[in-house]
This record gives structure tokens, sequence and C-alpha cells, in this order.
């Protein structure tokens, strides 16, 4: 199975990002190249609390711009049958079906986003 590692996202070719709320982490994701046009949002992650207000709409945006910034034209995400907030908010934020991009056999929901656009 494909793995992530903390090598895989350093600049420039990757990201990993915190959002805070006050003092507290609430939230957290990986930008990592894919190809030389794609960029995959990695480990995307919202504190089940925090879930609902915005959290997560804001990292990703947060997240797609430096792939725009990097030449990248599309992201890239997958994500399980079980995550169906998760899948909601990717789709209220863009992101459409494509086919899968990955051998990794979590990914049973992928899904791209042009960042150009």
């Amino acid at each position: 199975m494909p793995r992530v590692a903390p090598a895989d996202f350093p600049w420039p070719n990757g990201l990993f990002v915190v959002g805070w709320f006050g003092s507290d982490a609430v939230c957290c994701g990986g930008l990592k190249r894919h190809s030389a046009d794609a960029c995959e949002i990695k480990r995307m992650y919202v504190l089940p609390e925090r879930r609902g207000h915005g959290f997560g709409l804001a990292l990703i945006g947060r997240l797609e711009r430096p792939g725009w910034s990097l030449g990248r034209r599309v992201a890239l995400l997958g994500t399980g049958e079980r995550h169906a907030a998760a899948r909601r908010m990717y789709k209220h934020a863009g992101y459409v079906f494509v086919e899968s991009f990955s051998s990794n056999p979590f990914h049973a929901w992928s899904r791209a986003k042009r960042l150009d656009a």
C-alpha cells in the first residue's frame, strides 16, 4: 500500500499545514507533488468537535493556493467509503469524479479540481 512520509511534504514539492483556533490545533492536511501538472491533497483531518464550522473548506483552500503557485493545474484527492462528511465537503469545494489515480485500496472515491479555472 502507498504510504505518506514527512519527506513527501518539504517545499517546493510539498507542504503540510496545521490550522489553529486560538491555541488549539484543530485541523491539518498535506499537499504533495503528484506529477508535473498535478498535486495531491493528503491527510486532511479536522477534529470531530470542529467539523461543520468551515475549518475543512478553509484548509483545502489553503492547500490549493501553493499547488497553483507551483504550476500545478489540478488538485487530486481520494478518500474511503466511510468518510461521507469529507466527501460532501470536497464536492462543495468543487471536486469532481475522476478515475482512480492511486493504487491505494482505501481510495474508493477519487476526485479532482482544476486550479486554473
